[in-house]
């Protein structure tokens, strides 16, 4: 199950997130496979993308990147031509060869690659590209035509090989339909976003966990940190945003599940907003995150000898892989010029109109008068040029995010575990209630500026996970 699998690459993220671009990858690859393969193809590559033995694995890899194009997929000058040998012989072999060059190659050393290419004569852009499977090696043993020109030096995720391939008429299979190559590969690229999403959150964790730690064991003006104000406040600030982000991505990861068991059309429309959303805001929070957490080692989280450099330059790729920030943000415009994100909003409201204890209604009231905000200021987006459109777009998405993250965190309150334990349910709310504080409705001399005392009050429930023994006090300026 994509809960299961994604909570497992979560954990395992949080000590090395380089070797999970392959593990997503060669995961996106089988799902592609699966979806859109003929029945020759899956019988022959599926049962080594999916083994369970290392040794008959078959790892993936997406060639898609071009130098002249970049985000702009539908500049591959990737050249697709047929091979005239493929059909005469009776065997399924590839029955097509592919020339161009690729510019970042990921997990390079792969056995098997999707990618674009355009086949001669079809039109320019994404509608013109056909999707393909290149092996490394052919049936007869033979090293596919296929040059690594050089490896990245890259500033993080140096586990992992990534470099620049040219393609010297590399054989290639055919995957789906010729003409619907790009939308096909979207299954991968949305698949892989969510990977980077779950990226992110594993670093933030991680962070999280290490600055916790350090201020527990380090002495300073004779107080151990975790009893400075100034730095309980900090470590909260990063639990919420870790709390915050783990109850956006999880929430795609479930709506991913249920489109895998019954596509309904409203889960794939809902599916298709949250992806972009959560690709936009956790790797952007994760950025900070780990970049507060290292400054809260000192100088120390400034050495390699410590995770936290480490940590920071490997979480930076989740904000550029799969779609840098303003493409994403763009990709989210695209989905409510097409439905208004009917479906997205439709269970913000269901879900804050059924909260019912005293607190969280309170803290759902609030929450309601800025969602119907938000809502009325992107739906008049639609109406303005695009230049119009794109200048305040990235602000109403973080907003968006940011307000379906209060009202996961408060749904989780209200469900669950937390509604039978009336301690774990008052620990929810409070991280609910210092979102909100933190981002949607905070002091006027800014955030940093607020005078609220939640933090030391309830300090040890909240960084120790623990049921809150005491009434918290929701009271707002």
């Amino acid at each position: 199950p994509q809960p299961i699998k994604f909570a497992l690459g979560y954990l395992g993220m949080q000590a090395e997130p380089g070797v999970f671009c392959p593990v997503s990858m060669t995961d996106a690859m089988a799902r592609v496979l699966e979806k859109h393969g003929s029945d020759e193809l899956k019988q022959r590559f599926l049962p080594g993308v999916t083994a369970f033995q290392l040794a008959e694995l078959q790892q993936g890899a997406m060639f898609l990147t071009e130098k002249q194009g970049g985000s702009d997929v539908g500049l591959t000058e990737t050249r697709a031509l047929r091979r005239s040998t493929a059909s005469s012989s009776g065997q399924f072999e590839p029955e097509w060869e592919l020339w161009g060059d690729k510019w970042f190659c990921s997990n390079i050393s792969a056995e098997l690659i999707l990618t674009l290419g355009r086949p001669e004569g079809a039109l320019a852009g994404t509608r013109g590209l056909g999707l393909f499977l290149v092996p490394r090696t052919l049936a007869n043993g033979a090293r596919n035509a296929y040059t690594i020109q050089r490896l990245k030096d890259k500033l993080g995720t140096r586990s992992m090989a990534t470099g620049e391939v040219t393609l010297q008429g590399a054989q290639a299979y055919q995957v789906g339909q010729l003409e619907r190559g790009f939308v096909q590969m979207t299954d991968m690229i949305n698949l892989t976003r969510i990977w980077a999403v779950t990226g992110s959150l594993s670093t933030m964790r991680r962070s999280y966990l290490e600055a916790l730690v350090h201020t527990r064991g380090r002495v300073a003006f004779g107080k151990q940190l975790i009893n400075q104000p100034l730095m309980r406040r900090q470590l909260v600030d990063l639990l919420i945003e870790v709390e915050g982000c783990a109850a956006l991505t999880f929430e795609t990861i479930s709506v991913l599940e249920r489109v895998d068991i019954n596509e309904t059309e409203a889960d794939q429309h809902l599916l298709r907003i949250l992806t972009p959303l959560c690709k936009y805001y956790v790797p952007k929070r994760g950025e900070y995150v780990a970049i507060e957490a290292l400054e809260m080692r000192g100088g120390n989280g400034y050495v390699e000898d410590w995770p936290n450099a480490r940590m920071l330059r490997d979480g930076i790729v989740n904000t550029i892989w799969e779609g840098s920030s303003n493409v994403i943000v763009l990709d989210v415009a695209r989905v409510l010029a097409r439905s208004s994100g009917k479906e997205l909003f439709e269970l913000l409201e269901s879900r804050l109109a059924a909260c019912t204890s005293p607190d969280a209604v309170m803290l759902a009231t609030r929450t309601q008068t800025l969602l119907k905000r938000v809502q009325v200021r992107l739906n008049a987006l639609l109406e303005l040029d695009s230049d119009g459109l794109q200048l305040p777009l990235r602000g109403l998405v973080e907003r968006l995010a940011q307000i379906m993250i209060v009202t996961l965190l408060l749904h989780q309150a209200e469900t669950g575990f937390a509604r039978e334990v009336d301690g774990l349910r008052k620990r929810k709310l409070l991280i609910a209630y210092l979102y909100l504080r933190r981002h949607l409705l905070p002091h006027e001399d800014g955030w940093a500026a607020d005078p609220d005392r939640t933090v030391l009050e309830h300090f040890q429930a909240l960084v120790n996970w623990e049921p809150v023994t005491t009434e918290p006090d929701f009271r707002f300026n």
